[in-house]
């Protein structure tokens, strides 16, 4: 790109308002060349701009409402699409209860493919994109912004119609096509089959019971409890007493000692109700102070016994051990350490 060639001086007009004096002393100076101004060799720096910091205006039209992730039934907007849209320049200070979320690789890449957000937003905004909750967007709009929700509301109704119209023309040409419509019918049982194996993980693993909140049942599968017979479950003429005292097929049978705790204001067995008897405690031992010097005295006299007895003990193996002792020796040994 060839750099801007400055203008010339001669394109520098004077205020027709000027006296005529002056305009015959400009006349008579401009033999002389008048001085050139720096910021006149300058640059004009605006040609330098790339493409994706241009700003570009969204509308309505350009919103991306998606699911992600694919089937989870969790819809966001793009924070930098409402935000230019609504003209909101920060929303953590406006709105502090919304949740946002950084826009991940992959989901950068579903968006690329799928709605051709590299063409609505520039590569600036594209680097750092932030998701936002759709139904937090939706009741903001709905109760701040209610012209431009309008507005929007009628362009996602426009391109469900033609996506309904596309998708006819389309059933319309496969009519005539038994080699499409061979192949759109293996789809839509691949597409069923895939339905009904992310139903049935959901429901083994996620959604085991649910609750009826007609009828607040909480329901579960039938193979997971166990099912009586039909005698047991079929009603009988006198199912439930109307009245107290009338006849009822469905009572309850009380053994004697169940009885004997009914009811509680006259019950006659109080063992379940009141903790063990327990006998009481012995009286404390009173010990004179001449037993206990008796006691000790007699401990202390046991206490040497078992001293020598020990002591003789190891002598006696002892002797047992030198090799030069007879046989006879023993008994004597013995017979001095143990005298009868």
């Amino acid at each position: 790109m060839e750099d801007p060639i400055p203008a010339e001086e001669s394109n520098i007009s004077v205020p027709e308002s000027a006296p005529a004096a002056e305009s015959q002393e400009s006349s008579s100076s401009s033999a002389t060349p008048a001085p050139v101004s720096s910021r006149r060799e300058t640059y004009n720096r605006n040609v330098y701009i790339m493409l994706d910091v241009n700003h570009r205006k969204v509308e309505p039209k350009d919103i991306i409402e998606y699911e992600w992730p694919p089937k989870s039934g969790d819809r966001w907007f793009l924070q930098e699409q409402i935000g230019e849209l609504l003209d909101i320049k920060s929303f953590s200070r406006k709105y502090l209860d919304f949740s946002r979320r950084k826009v991940n690789h992959e989901e950068r890449e579903y968006l690329e493919w799928n709605f051709q957000v590299h063409k609505l937003l520039n590569e600036t905004l594209l680097r750092d994109m932030n998701a936002m909750r759709a139904s937090e967007i939706h009741d903001m709009m709905q109760s701040d912004f209610a012209d431009i929700y309008m507005e929007y509301k009628r362009v996602v109704s426009q391109r469900e119609r033609e996506a309904q119209l596309a998708k006819a023309k389309e059933m319309e040409a496969i009519k005539n096509d038994s080699v499409k419509l061979a192949e759109l019918r293996r789809k839509a049982v691949k597409s069923a089959v895939d339905f009904n194996k992310d139903l049935q993980n959901s429901r083994r693993n996620e959604r085991r019971h649910y609750w009826d909140i007609q009828t607040n049942i909480i329901q579960s599968r039938r193979n997971v409890w166990k099912v009586l017979k039909p005698e047991a479950t079929r009603p009988g003429p006198y199912p439930v007493a109307l009245i107290p005292g009338q006849f009822q097929e469905y009572y309850k049978k009380f053994s004697h000692e169940e009885l004997l705790r009914l009811p509680l204001g006259t019950v006659m067995d109080t063992s379940h109700l009141f903790p063990p008897a327990r006998e009481p405690s012995p009286p404390p031992l009173s010990i004179a102070e001449q037993d206990l010097i008796r006691y000790e005295k007699e401990e202390a006299q046991r206490e040497r016994e078992r001293a020598l007895q020990a002591a003789a003990q190891a002598q006696l193996v002892n002797i047992k051990k030198m090799p030069n002792l007879a046989y006879h020796g023993y008994d004597d040994v013995e017979n001095q350490l143990y005298p009868m």
